[in-house]
């Protein structure tokens, strides 16, 4: 990205999605463009969920109306469960959460591991528990913009090192460490192996589409939501006429299914499961969420420009 250009909506660009930034996207052939392509669709998926929406509203005003009471499915704690993982994912655009959530929920650590010397005890010196206590703090704070609220393993060594060859010291520390540390679960893995990432991504525009077009009909929903080639000829503004009255009662059929389908994986992204189709029903305020995903967009637009103002005056580098 040039530092000189502010970072820009992707409107009129055919080649970004509606949820995407251009020029701070991960690109492909690199690491993390592979990886995080699968978590990328649960992130956004989260953040079309009305249901995720109330969890961010409860941690954020700690209480709720009374109507919004009254949307609160029976197993609205897996829905808070899976809020005190992945937390506000309204704020920062993907690329930035993902900085700091890959590693801690997923497994996909962002960089190569560095260690960390909190404390050392010279031979003959009494150790200053408070010292070590106060550096072990700091080493957990969590200094970044995005508070996690998954602590990342690591491991607390005390090596001896006094009459020691620092090959020794090496061999000590290497000797320490079990494989099942090395093989530590993720927090959360994807709900099942085989899944086409087109398909999600399909299913995810088609909920952009229909907040933006809520009385728009079905036909004219899947046609502009482009989810399928077989009907890619179709603008979704044609005429209904003799000629095309059958294509577009099947288009319909096929918009309809997998309407109710994003809806299902929207939700139950909610609840920890991506991608899953369990059948969950939601009420959708199509124009609040018009509404919310336009204040997002502004809100991410000015903190990404706001990075940019930083690296070029130097407030922050790259990696903080």
């Amino acid at each position: 990205m040039n530092q000189n250009d502010e970072i820009e909506p992707n409107s009129n660009d055919l080649e970004y999605e509606k949820w995407e930034f251009k020029d701070l996207e991960f690109k492909k052939g690199c690491l993390h463009y592979e990886t995080s392509q699968p978590y990328r669709l649960w992130y956004e998926y989260l953040r079309l969920s009305p249901i995720y929406l109330l969890a961010h509203k409860l941690h954020i005003n700690k209480s709720l109306t009374d109507k919004e009471k009254d949307m609160l499915p029976d197993d609205f704690d897996e829905v808070l469960k899976t809020y005190d993982a992945f937390g506000n994912v309204y704020k920062y655009p993907f690329r930035i959460w993902w900085t700091y959530y890959g590693a801690t929920l997923f497994g996909m650590p962002k960089s190569k591991p560095t260690a960390t010397p909190l404390a050392y005890v010279a031979t003959g010196h009494e150790t200053d528990v408070d010292a070590c206590t106060r550096a072990l703090n700091k080493y957990l704070k969590n200094d970044s913009p995005i508070k996690n609220s998954i602590q990342p393993s690591y491991m607390l060594i005390a090596v001896p090192l006094a009459g020691h060859t620092r090959e020794d010291i090496l061999q000590a520390v290497s000797n320490t460490f079990d494989e099942s540390y090395l093989n530590e679960p993720a927090a959360y893995k994807l709900h099942c192996e085989r899944f086409h990432i087109e398909t999600l991504t399909k299913g995810l525009r088609l909920l952009y589409t229909k907040i933006e077009n809520p009385t728009i009909a079905l036909w004219r929903l899947g046609a502009k939501a482009k989810i399928s080639k077989t009907y890619e000829d179709f603008e979704g503004d044609e005429t209904v006429n003799y000629k095309n009255s059958e294509r577009t009662e099947k288009l319909a059929i096929l918009t309809s299914a997998m309407y109710r389908s994003s809806v299902s994986i929207m939700e139950n992204a909610a609840r920890g499961k991506f991608p899953c189709k369990d059948e969950i029903k939601v009420k959708f305020d199509y124009l609040y969420m018009k509404q919310l995903i336009n204040r997002r967009r502004e809100s991410n637009l000015r903190y990404l420009n706001w990075l940019v103002d930083a690296f070029k005056s130097k407030i922050i580098t790259p990696n903080g």
